[in-house]
Formats: C-alpha cells, sequence, structure tokens
C-alpha cells in the first residue's frame, strides 16, 4: 500500500508538538539531522512539518543558518480555560491493529488527528483485545482503566462493547452504526443506501445472479446491508457469504460459492474494498474476466483500489464530515458542554469504473 506522506508529517507535527509540550527541548531545537533521526522520518518530511510549526508558531524560524526558537504553546480559543489546565486526550478504539490502520477509515482519523492536534488535543489509537470482545463484563473495566482518556472513539466495536461504555462513567462517542435506541452520538456510512444503489444498477444491467461478500464483523450496518441484499433478491439466483481476513480462508468461500450455485455469478458485491481485492484476485487466478464475466463493486473504497486493474467500481462518502462531526463533539466533551444526541448517516456517492 503506497505510503500517504500527507499523514506520515502529520504525524510528525504530532509528536514535535507533543515534546514540545513536555518540555523537552528547553529552548531551541535540536538539528534537523537529530530529529529527523529521532522520528525515523526523511528530512523533507520534517521541512514540511517544521514549516507548520512555524505557521501555527510553535516555533521561530529565525534568519538563515539560525536555529529554530521554542516559542510559548499557542492558546487554542475552540478550548475552555479549564480544559487547558489538565492533559487532555482522545483514544481510538478499535478491533484492528496498527498494522491494519489502512482499513481503519483512514482519512476520518487522519482528519481527527490533524483538527485535534491544532487544538493540542492527543489523540492515539488502541486495539481491543480478543478477551473485551468476548467478555466485556469481565475484562474492559481493567483494560479501559490502564488507557486514561478524556474521551474515547469507539470504532465499528459490537454493541456489548458499546453497552458497556455507555453504563460506565467514560465519555465517548461512536464512528460506526448503533441501534437506534442507543443514547450516544454516532457516525457512519449508510451501508443500506449504498447496497440497495449497487443493487438496482446491476439490476437494470440485466444481472440475475448476484453474489455479496461480506467481511464477518458482525457491526450493525453491515447487518443491516445483508438484510437488505437477500430481501431484495429473494426472486432472483443470490448467494452470501462472509469472509474472515484469512485469504485462504476467503479464497475457499469464494470456491464454495462458484460450485453452490447454479450457473457462474454474473456480478459480485464487498462490503469492503479489501474483499473486492480479495475477489479480484481470485477471480484473475481463475482467469474469470472483469467485467466481461462478472461485475464488481465494493460498498466501501480506500485509494488503494484506484490502482487495481481493473479499476474497481466503488462508492465514496463524505468523510470530512465525519470528522468534523467527531471532532466537534470531542471539544463539547473536553470542555463539559452538554452533548446532543445525534446519530448521522453519511451518504453514498457512486464512482463507475471499469468494473462493471
Amino acid at each position: 500500500m503506497p505510503v500517504d506522506r500527507h499523514i506520515v508529517a502529520n504525524n510528525a507535527i504530532k509528536a514535535l508538538q507533543k515534546h514540545i509540550r513536555n518540555g523537552k527541548w528547553d529552548t531551541y531545537f535540536p538539528s534537523e539531522r537529530m530529529l529527523a533521526s529521532q522520528l525515523n522520518i526523511g528530512r523533507s518530511t520534517l521541512r514540511k512539518a517544521l514549516v507548520k510549526l512555524t505557521e501555527d508558531q510553535w516555533i521561530d524560524a529565525g534568519q538563515s543558518g539560525k536555529r529554530r526558537l521554542i516559542l510559548d504553546i499557542p492558546v487554542s480559543p475552540l478550548l475552555a480555560p479549564s480544559a487547558l489546565e489538565n492533559q487532555t486526550n482522545v483514544i481510538w478504539l478499535t478491533s484492528q491493529g496498527m498494522i491494519d490502520r489502512g482499513r481503519l477509515t483512514l482519512p476520518i482519523y487522519s482528519a481527527l488527528n490533524e483538527l485535534l492536534t491544532g487544538d493540542h488535543v492527543d489523540i492515539d489509537t488502541l486495539q481491543i483485545p480478543k478477551r473485551c470482545l468476548s467478555h466485556p463484563d469481565r475484562h474492559l473495566e481493567r483494560f479501559v482503566n490502564e488507557h486514561s482518556a478524556t474521551v474515547w472513539v469507539i470504532h465499528s466495536l459490537p454493541k456489548e462493547v458499546r453497552t458497556w461504555f455507555a453504563n460506565s462513567e467514560h465519555s465517548f462517542v461512536v464512528a460506526g452504526g448503533v441501534d437506534s435506541d442507543e443514547r450516544v452520538s454516532s457516525v457512519t456510512m449508510d451501508l443500506s443506501a449504498a447496497i440497495n444503489q449497487a443493487l438496482d444498477i446491476l439490476i437494470e444491467k440485466g444481472h440475475e445472479n448476484i453474489v455479496y461478500l461480506q467481511s464477518d464483523s458482525g457491526c450493525i450496518g453491515d447487518v443491516e446491508s445483508l438484510q437488505i441484499f437477500n430481501e431484495r433478491t429473494a426472486k432472483i439466483r443470490s448467494a452470501s457469504a462472509q469472509l474472515s481476513e484469512d485469504p485462504e480462508i476467503s479464497f475457499n468461500a469464494l470456491h464454495k460459492i462458484y460450485s453452490k450455485v447454479n450457473n457462474a455469478p454474473t456480478a459480485i458485491i464487498t462490503d469492503q474494498s479489501s474483499k473486492a481485492l480479495a475477489a479480484l484476485s481470485w477471480l484473475q487466478s481463475f482467469q474469470v474476466k472483469v467485467p466481461k464475466q462478472v461485475s464488481l463493486i465494493t460498498l466501501r473504497s480506500r485509494t488503494l483500489i484506484e490502482y487495481a486493474y481493473p479499476a474497481i467500481s466503488h462508492f465514496t462518502y463524505p468523510e470530512d464530515q465525519a470528522s468534523a462531526l467527531l471532532h466537534q463533539w470531542c471539544l463539547s466533551i473536553i470542555n463539559g458542554a452538554e452533548l446532543g444526541l445525534e446519530h448521522v448517516k453519511l451518504q453514498p456517492t457512486f464512482v463507475e469504473a471499469s468494473s462493471i
């Protein structure tokens, strides 16, 4: 997966701001060579970070050849004085590890990181242990207490985890779907609208043998989209399967689908781009031509699918709106303001590519 240099620079800015707040350097920054080595980044990326810190008045670059002077930490106008008295931080809690951040709705997380960093609020990512997913009542309290946070952002975790947070004293918001009766602000992608539109497109093109490949996350949006698929394809040949993150298991599931359906599928819908790439790889390995023999649409997207061949038709969502909402909710909680109840569903936009 290509490295996003913008994200690397943002992480460098965040690290430097944290070091300044913690008083790591008294008056001046170390040399560029030393800073680049400490942050494990290139000099060009470091210079982009230093330009941003200069613009935001964290440092004074001085004249050519002079060392960079550390200025007083600028105060954010969005944070109440009481919030500045204590260290505030946000934790993004997810079931996926750091190595999988590409699937962790990266554009939303990255933008939220940038917004909060500008307000001098740290944000970190934590992977929830499997034992906390299996038995939240038994293990989650100890885990949460080990990682103190002002606000928790719960990213696409099961209802049992959200219920635990709702019954605790910890402040949280949700990046992902929730039930209508849950008393928490949430923002998610409207997968129901996306799969309805995908089915409209495929049925209009004459497809009568459609397969839905879904992740095994068990999240609300995924469950709703499967129900819609089953209802709308009840009168045509169709099949669905849950795919795990293990490529071998996913490939075996595709083998079973092709052996169970009377005629080979003419269209495949996936709920995640990773599943679309897995399906595309399997189809190509068995010389099934896309889109000549089978069309392919994914309900979610990420940058990587633009580099696939053929390019995969997909849906995009207003991710900047999600970041802005999460930022607003986090600051409201940090400032001690009353947080209104909002369940926001981001509407999809279809991007047709060469896979249909």
